[in-house]
């Protein structure tokens, strides 16, 4: 057994308990390719592949990890993170994002993408009392994915709910 499966040999590949970044990081440390390091290196190829294959799944979305989150945004708030939030290597893909008004009044709304510090509009609307709205988010160009430094938020001029439908693509 070469020095990764040693260093690794607690952790499991994903999940509870999985390695983190900066631990995998460490454990590859510098490898020199000689005929003395092939073990090694055959190894950390192995942690590697693993460690994609589990956490990645090729970019398609990984069975039976869809859902839809909701999330409540109070009145007069401003860039409120949206559920879902991603951590750590997760990935996620919006597939749709809908607003619900069940107050007396209508309400405006924003949903942005953003990184906690700046963000980027991508829709807007008034929702009338006691309705529902579909947000477009044809300005996401494409695929719309989020992660753990690039996330939904929403501001509303009333109470409202949310409800975002999404794959997951990369798990912890």
């Amino acid at each position: 057994m070469g020095r990764f499966f040693k260093n690794l040999k607690t952790l499991k590949i994903a999940g509870v308990g999985a390695p983190t970044s900066t631990q995998l990081q460490e454990t590859g440390q510098t490898i020199y390719i000689e005929k003395t390091n092939s073990s090694d290196l055959g190894e950390l190829i192995l942690v590697q592949k693993a460690n994609i294959l589990q956490h990645q799944n090729q970019t398609l979305p990984h069975p039976g990890l869809s859902a839809v989150a909701t999330s409540t945004i109070s009145e007069g708030a401003s860039d409120q993170p949206l559920n879902p939030m991603p951590t750590d290597f997760e990935l996620f893909e919006i597939q749709a994002v809908s607003v619900s008004n069940a107050g007396a009044s209508s309400s405006d709304i924003e949903v942005s993408i953003g990184d906690g510090s700046n963000y980027v509009p991508i829709a807007s609307a008034s929702v009338s009392a006691g309705a529902e709205a579909t947000i477009d988010l044809g300005k996401l160009h494409g695929r719309g994915y989020i992660d753990s430094t690039l996330f939904l938020v929403a501001s509303a001029s009333k109470e409202v709910t949310f409800s975002v439908a999404y794959s997951t693509i990369s798990v912890k």
